[in-house]
């Protein structure tokens, strides 16, 4: 396949994702199966979400969450950010979290920070000091933030902290200054909550169905470990050995009457 129709079709591949499992392996095999046209395919995924609509762009984030997942448990002899689309991907998240989720509507934020947490642990990346900081903001604590930290993705956490309290400074606003219906109609002001206001009933009714898709294929999934094929991590080894007490008397007795309970049953 020539670099321009793959880039065609890959365009394609892209507007047509849902939450369906369906289209996204569909999208991830197509590009795990042209993966020297990863340069071209990215700028082709931060190109498409200029163009489509706030609903779609956050099908595009899970896609290049599966695909993030994909390449890093690949076995291979390659560190992980010589393999293709990771080192783009790690340089460019808070671009495409600026595409993701514009000034003007903050309804992909919640969604973004969720896959965010996903990709760095498949990165080995720990930004959980930015993660906490993330959590902590609210109406009435606003924790320190570093004014510079390094390129990739503390940068992706810095837009994040920053799109937050923006909306929360917007709310609080909408608390303390509320106008009446008479005073938005007189001076023609929007309203501060504007998420929903750009969304038609359509989108919001897509959106839920999008939503309770995805929920339904994490909890499908949600028991997936991400290790070395025949390994097993230490820490959840330990988890697991210390869960249960050792074998003892009570347990053999135990054991002994669920026998004898079995035996008799077979009698009746």
């Amino acid at each position: 396949m020539d670099p321009f129709e793959a880039r065609l079709q890959f365009i394609q591949i892209l507007e047509a994702l849902n939450p369906s499992s369906v289209t996204l392996s569909r999208a991830i095999g197509f590009a795990l199966k042209n993966m020297e046209m990863h340069e071209d395919f990215h700028s082709v995924i931060l190109e498409e979400l200029d163009k489509i609509d706030i609903n779609a762009r956050m099908n595009v984030m899970y896609f290049i969450e599966a695909l993030v997942h994909n390449i890093c448990s690949q076995n291979s002899s390659r560190e992980l950010r010589q393999r293709p689309y990771l080192a783009n991907i790690e340089r460019d998240f808070h671009i495409i979290l600026q595409k993701v989720i514009p000034s003007d509507n903050l309804v992909n934020l919640n969604g973004s920070v969720n896959i965010l947490v996903e990709v760095e642990k498949c990165y080995n990346v720990d930004d959980s000091e930015l993660w906490r900081s993330y959590l902590s903001l609210s109406l009435g604590k606003t924790p320190e933030i570093p004014e510079e930290v390094e390129k990739g993705f503390p940068e992706a956490w810095i837009y994040l902290i920053n799109q937050k309290k923006r909306g929360l400074e917007a709310r609080l606003k909408l608390l303390h200054d509320k106008p009446t219906a008479q005073e938005v109609e007189e001076n023609g002001e929007k309203p501060l909550n504007q998420d929903l206001e750009q969304l038609s009933r359509k989108q919001i009714l897509q959106r839920m169905e999008a939503d309770r898709e995805r929920h339904k294929r994490h909890k499908e999934t949600n028991w997936h470990v991400i290790r070395p094929l025949g390994k097993v991590d230490r820490a959840e080894f330990e988890k697991i050995w210390h869960q249960y007490s050792a074998l003892d008397d009570h347990d053999l007795e135990e054991m002994r009457d669920l026998y004898q309970e079995a035996a008799e049953s077979y009698l009746a």
